[in-house]
């Protein structure tokens, strides 16, 4: 346990960091999944794969209050993702 304020705030600042690192790493993984999707004519919206997700996600918490923040953060991550995939489909046909 850290007894210094100073050092508590540096310590989230680099798991921050972490965090912005792999947030952009899962968004240029979510471009490649476009790339499957338009290729194979599948839809950018899976259903089925997002109840999957967040059904592991509350399976793998540890208490209401850690599930109730991991299903919302996961939430928006794949809201994200599905923005982020649109946009991508939209540029490549030419929409605005």
């Amino acid at each position: 346990m850290h007894n210094d304020l100073s050092e508590i705030r540096k310590r989230i600042d680099e798991i921050d960091e972490k965090l912005i690192e792999l947030y952009r790493e899962r968004m240029a993984l979510s471009v490649e999944v476009a790339d499957f999707k338009e290729k194979n004519n599948l839809p950018v919206f899976d259903k089925k794969r997002e109840e999957e997700k967040l059904l592991k996600i509350k399976n793998l918490s540890q208490n209401e209050f850690e599930e109730e923040g991991l299903l919302n953060l996961f939430s928006i991550l794949m809201d994200d993702s599905k923005k982020l995939q649109n946009r991508m489909l939209q540029n490549k046909r030419g929409e605005k």
